[in-house]
């Protein structure tokens, strides 16, 4: 029986650890696939009509109004898992 690939979201400003992730999860995770967005200008894009089972935040991708972006990631992804 095959497996369901799983999508999950990375929202993160650092591309080097986004591409090792995205890469280790090649190698060792066949049923994951990692999508990443490094732009806070993107992210409405990125999660609207996407169907993720999870997204990976990371806090340094806030900003000094992080909690209106906290307020929009939640508005936006209110039916997926976040995890910090």
């Amino acid at each position: 029986m095959t497996e369901k690939i799983k999508n999950i979201l990375y929202l993160g400003k650092d591309e080097k650890f986004a591409h090792s992730l995205k890469r280790m999860m090649q190698l060792y995770r066949q049923d994951f696939r990692l999508h990443v967005n490094t732009s806070l200008n993107q992210l409405p894009q990125t999660l609207e009509g996407k169907l993720y089972d999870a997204i990976l935040f990371d806090t340094q991708f806030l900003s000094d109004d992080g909690q209106a972006l906290l307020h929009q990631i939640y508005r936006l992804a209110a039916k997926f898992p976040v995890i910090f």
